[in-house]
């Protein structure tokens, strides 16, 4: 019986969304394929026909954490270090079962492909003798060109400092569940002692493959990154096969000028109850209600690749799956950053011209949010993002990273 190669994406769903994609990649050319996420996200991931394995946790019952809800109150990237040990108790004890799944799928695997929050598994694949690679969402190999998307404001700036940025958040991913990986050495009586270094510091500098699943147009690939390393480019995940979208929520799009998108993911502060005068709107909820007005829809989740290019533009939270959604669907964004990479994120689409500068969460009222939207909507910044839309359209990141996987990675050219 053949193996099954993981990936594993344990986060938001905009983390699991490039891990669901390349696995819709990786079936279609006959790879033994699994997703290994959190329990809550069976039903979309099965809804692709790919395979599926629980880690044993529920990202909305991580979300309400009290550690991971401060988090999602401060937009500074220093939050990640900012909390007394106690206050993570709760958060170890799910992650070191996590970690003892992990340690299991790993050794009944071919191979592991994971998520730089997930470095432990560089570890375990080791110890077990299997193949591994990294797919990332942001740059995270360290360099001179640009601020590690943590830390990033503005492209350019002091080289040293840029390359520091990237220690940093490389750093930072380790330490979230560190912890976890000291316990789980411990309980198995693993040989060796845990590296206090993030293991991927090593990993991206040892010619291990890693796979940057976003568009070059966003960040370029350095001269210097070593060709063990790939930027893949844009991707696309469609809706699920049979998928059809609510009839009230087309009535709404089709009788009526293209609305505006409001939605913050899983983010729970301020936005879809802003009004936006002027304006027809389209809000996420976590629990929709539907038409609320001839200009007004609520609407649950629907698959962005479907919605997003039937809208005038995008208020969103900044977050790596919805940005690469929102840019790829080429409408304008205006961003309000809650946590970690969203700031980074809304500075980019910035300085690509796709929407206005990010608007900060304390500052965010129904008179700010429809001047900055306004701004979004100015015929030049719905042009470039257009522009900017089209490029990335025309990018297959997920065929570029299968190829990349069948030829060199993991041993594991299509049957």
């Amino acid at each position: 019986m053949v193996k099954p190669i993981y990936l594993c994406a344990l986060g938001s769903r905009g983390d699991l969304q490039p891990f669901l994609a390349l696995a819709v990649g990786m079936r279609r050319s006959g790879l033994p394929v699994v997703v290994a996420a959190a329990d809550d996200e069976r039903a979309l991931v099965e809804s692709y026909g790919v395979a599926f394995a629980p880690l044993g946790v529920n990202m909305g019952e991580i979300m309400k954490l009290p550690a991971v809800r401060s988090m999602t109150r401060n937009p500074s990237p220093w939050s990640f270090f900012r909390h007394k040990p106690a206050s993570l108790d709760e958060l170890r004890k799910k992650s070191f079962g996590v970690h003892q799944r992990l340690w299991e799928l790993c050794q009944n695997s071919s191979g592991v492909i994971f998520h730089p929050g997930m470095q432990v598994l560089s570890l375990l694949c080791q110890r077990a003798g299997r193949p591994s690679a990294m797919l990332s969402p942001f740059p995270l190999t360290q360099t001179g060109d640009y601020r590690a998307i943590l830390f990033y404001r503005k492209h350019g700036g002091n080289r040293l400092l840029n390359h520091l940025s990237h220690l940093a958040l490389q750093q930072a991913l380790w330490l979230m569940g560190r912890s976890a990986a000291v316990a789980l050495w411990k309980a198995e009586r693993f040989s060796g002692r845990v590296p206090w270094r993030a293991p991927c510091s090593r990993y991206l500098t040892s010619q291990q493959p890693v796979i940057h699943l976003y568009s070059p147009v966003l960040f370029p690939a350095p001269k210097h990154w070593p060709t063990s390393q790939l930027v893949a480019g844009s991707y696309a995940l469609g809706p699920p096969p049979g998928w059809t979208p609510p009839p009230d929520l087309c009535a709404f799009l089709k009788n009526g000028s293209a609305p505006v998108y409001c939605g913050f993911g899983s983010m729970e502060q301020g936005g879809p109850e802003l009004q936006i005068s002027g304006h027809r709107v389209l809000r996420y909820s976590l629990t929709p209600r539907g038409r609320i007005s001839d200009d007004c829809f609520e609407t649950g989740p629907v698959p962005h690749s479907w919605l997003f290019g039937q809208v005038s533009a995008i208020v969103h939270h900044g977050g790596a799956g919805t940005t690469a959604s929102a840019l790829r669907a080429g409408k304008p964004s205006l961003v309000v950053p809650h946590m970690a990479d969203q700031p980074g994120w809304g500075a980019r689409i910035h300085e690509l011209g796709c929407g206005p500068k990010p608007l900060k969460l304390r500052e965010l009222s129904s008179e700010a949010l429809i001047n900055s939207l306004n701004k979004a909507l100015r015929e030049e910044t719905v042009q470039r993002a257009a522009q900017v839309g089209h490029i990335l359209s025309q990018e297959q990141g997920v065929e570029s990273a299968v190829r990349f996987l069948q030829d060199s990675v993991l041993g594991c050219g299509a049957p």
